[in-house]
């Protein structure tokens, strides 16, 4: 059809009775045709390939990802086989792009993790220091400051244990 000649490169009166190997590798084509190992009927009721991805060479020598769904048709002259190829260049470009974006992000994680456990890491130490000083002054003076201070100081100890929980949590 006028999309085959197009994909291809070749004219159909270059393609009528010529082999098929000329634009799917060589040993795929072989492999399709039914022989003395195998009764038309198997043939016939079996489904060839179906999306079977290859690549497909043009007429200029270049290559190019194809789909391939073959299946055999019973018909007068014997057993032939339909082939509906589509190119998959696309989805190929595609499939490359998001395993390039998953890497990246991958990488990102690796980093971001990295990053989470320095963090948490260098932000526990000052943290241990003040709920150890926080603790000492609530529990040696205490009872000598006036309800604000002591509020203050117990806020400031509460507030200590949440960062430590968030940093845990990190």
């Amino acid at each position: 059809n006028l999309q085959a000649e197009k994909r291809f490169g070749y004219r159909r009166d270059e393609l009528i009775g010529q082999k098929v190997t000329n634009i799917i590798p060589d040993g795929f084509a072989e492999r399709l045709i039914a022989d003395d190992l195998r009764s038309d009927e198997d043939a016939l009721a079996q489904q060839i390939g179906t999306g079977i991805e290859l690549t497909a060479h043009r007429k200029d020598g270049s290559e190019f990802p194809i789909e391939i769904m073959l299946s055999p048709l019973g018909s007068v002259e014997g057993i032939l086989v339909t082939a509906a190829i589509r190119d998959i260049s696309a989805r190929k470009k595609a499939e490359a792009h998001l395993l390039k974006k998953v890497d990246e992000l991958s990488r990102s994680n690796e980093e971001l993790g990295q990053f989470a456990y320095i963090a948490s890491h260098d932000l526990q130490e000052p943290l241990r220091k003040i709920q150890s000083f926080g603790n000492l002054l609530n529990t040696r003076h205490g009872q000598l400051l006036p309800d604000e201070g002591q509020t203050y100081v117990r806020r400031m100890c509460d507030d200590a244990a949440r960062m430590q929980q968030l940093i845990d949590d990190l």
